[in-house]
């Protein structure tokens, strides 16, 4: 396949004169309609025309994609490409699987807002790199680095809980209880500057150790915040396994009582013992999305690890 590098796919348009055009590709334009044959012109970042070239449609580059798929960028919407964004701008692993968005700061885990001077810097940050590169303050100054130097995909940035109770707990409270009214104003301001700096949500990772003392009280306090900005939240739940349903319900909680929509992550049923639970729960998720808006993504593939 080519993957398309513009943002949408418009309306042709009367633009006779493009950066690029390909020819006789396939259109697979991801509104489910089927798959068509037609020819596209880029101008810049965006798409200019859509149709049969004619001898009045020029471009500096012309490319032949007879016998390829052409459609819009994949959006990968649950990665832990924090870092990776900033050590390796050209993100080959992704651009070249026509992936052109990446979502950031999944699990509770994002590389701001974290005290990196303490030892406070619970697993499984780690997943994301060395602990000598988190060395951003806050969102902004992280949304301010991409923005400086953007890489080649764009990027929707999270807030992670972890992070937060990292920078606004010592290690040991961190681990054994919920966050004091203190802390939980720390973190609510950390998030309401990040959300201001252009931060498009707030993630949880309650299965980790380090989030799993939250109340579902606590995250409902820092989720409201994200409905004032018109964010989303994005949560690994409690427990994918035994208490697969309960957890669910939890989420469902946490979202109807801030106001925010809400994104499941990697939704799955761990263990053979439990498979038969997503068929409840996806009826639960079809349920309630007729109140509010509810997704949820899932693992292209019958493996998981953390």
């Amino acid at each position: 396949f080519v993957s398309c590098f513009s943002n949408i796919l418009p309306m042709t348009t009367d633009s006779t004169y493009h950066d690029i055009i390909f020819i006789g590709g396939t259109i697979i334009d991801g509104s489910g309609s089927n798959p068509y044959l037609a020819d596209i012109g880029i101008t810049k970042d965006k798409i200019t025309f859509i149709g049969k070239k004619s001898e009045n449609q020029q471009a500096k580059q012309q490319i032949d994609i007879t016998g390829f798929a052409i459609c819009p960028g994949f959006i990968d919407t649950h990665t832990h490409d924090d870092l990776a964004l900033v050590v390796s701008r050209d993100v080959k692993p992704k651009t070249c699987q026509g992936v052109t968005t990446v979502v950031v700061g999944n699990c509770g885990l994002s590389p701001f807002s974290v005290n990196s001077k303490t030892n406070c810097f619970p697993s499984p940050l780690m997943l994301l790199g060395d602990i000598e590169n988190f060395n951003y303050e806050s969102g902004s100054s992280f949304i301010q680095t991409i923005r400086n130097s953007p890489p080649a995909v764009n990027v929707v940035v999270l807030a992670g809980h972890i992070s937060l109770r990292a920078n606004a707990m010592d290690k040991v409270s961190l681990f054994s209880r919920p966050a004091s009214g203190a802390e939980l104003d720390a973190m609510k301001s950390d998030l309401r500057e990040s959300l201001q700096s252009g931060v498009s949500g707030f993630s949880t990772g309650l299965a980790y150790p380090a989030n799993m003392p939250s109340t579902t009280d606590e995250v409902i306090s820092l989720a409201s915040i994200c409905s004032e900005y018109g964010g989303i939240y994005c949560t690994h739940i409690r427990d994918e396994s035994e208490n697969l349903i309960p957890s669910v319900q939890e989420a469902i909680e946490i979202a109807k009582k801030s106001k925010v929509p809400i994104v499941l992550s990697h939704h799955k049923a761990y263990g053979k013992q439990n498979h038969g639970k997503i068929e409840k729960t996806l009826e639960m998720i079809s349920e309630i999305g007729k109140e509010f808006p509810v997704w949820l993504d899932v693992y292209p593939y019958r493996a998981s690890s953390t």
